[in-house]
């Protein structure tokens, strides 16, 4: 129960998963997560826009897709861009904020 036998090649998040050969795929489920757990400081990108205001862009890390706001809440910003070790749930609010409309 433990190796699944059969000849396929699949790729996920750039990272190629092979199996041996022979199988029977009945009844038989493969798992592979592709999603991302958690959210790094990484994923976002700073830049000054002027006094006590920041325009942060978030990337999301599994679609690559861009989101941007211009953001005021300086404890936020202290939280992440200034923080050695931010909180996962301060980088969870800026995502949202960032991807809020």
């Amino acid at each position: 129960m433990g190796i699944i036998q059969c000849v396929h090649h699949l790729k996920f998040n750039h990272t190629v998963v092979q199996h041996p050969t022979n199988c029977n795929f009945k009844n038989q489920k493969l798992k592979i997560k592709t999603m991302k757990n958690s959210i790094h400081i990484s994923d976002f990108k700073f830049q000054f826009a002027g006094y006590g205001h920041y325009k942060v862009t978030y990337q999301s890390p599994v679609t690559l897709k861009e989101w941007s706001r211009t953001i005021d809440s300086m404890w936020l910003i202290d939280a992440t861009k200034n923080s050695d070790e931010p909180k996962k749930c301060d980088l969870l609010e800026l995502k949202r904020i960032c991807k809020s409309k």
